[in-house]
């Protein structure tokens, strides 16, 4: 198999693969293991297929996973596998994603929301595709200020979290409560 991607490499120059149309599932998966790291981004910007996507949720270069996470037709099944990437960036792009497709049960918000990096909990208490048991979590019990703040402004809080934090009495919670199109 090695072999055959290396004579294709050699045949279709890499400026040709990245015009080629990736709606074709058979070619849209085989571009997805080519060897330039630059076809791959391409692909993982605009893949739709979950199983397409999902070879590049593991791929070993960044970027790539960078170019997926910012999808705009982002399986709610890659999501979920995507929130457990080792990187920073890829956790936080992903947690920025508000046009991930599918089931929400399947979204991978409830890994991004006990995540260790503080940046991609306040993205995660930002997005509106967070479920309200989380933005309750994060806004009554994580232990960063911003956090809290981005999630009292998130329109999945509960009324119940709503009151409590009212009577917190700092100013930014309540001018991000006051902000919430929920209030």
């Amino acid at each position: 198999r090695a072999n055959q991607v290396e004579r294709i490499q050699g045949i279709i120059p890499e400026q040709v693969r990245l015009r080629f149309p990736i709606i074709n599932k058979t070619l849209g998966y085989w571009l997805s293991q080519d060897p330039s790291a630059k076809v791959r981004r391409q692909v993982a910007a605009t893949a739709h297929r979950p199983e397409v996507q999902l070879k590049l949720a593991l791929d070993g270069e960044i970027s790539v996973r960078l170019a997926l996470a910012e999808n705009r037709q982002l399986s709610a099944y890659c999501h979920r596998v995507m929130a457990s990437d080792p990187e920073e960036k890829v956790q936080t792009v992903l947690a920025n994603n508000t046009y991930v497709k599918g089931d929400a049960e399947m979204f991978g918000f409830n890994i991004l929301a006990y995540s260790d990096f503080e940046q991609v909990r306040v993205a995660a208490a930002a997005n509106p595709l967070t479920p309200g048991e989380f933005i309750e979590m994060l806004c009554l019990h994580d232990d960063s200020h911003e956090v809290q703040v981005c999630a009292a402004s998130n329109p999945n809080l509960s009324k119940l979290s709503h009151l409590v934090k009212q009577k917190t009495g700092d100013v930014e919670i309540l001018a991000a409560l006051a902000r919430n199109p929920n209030a």
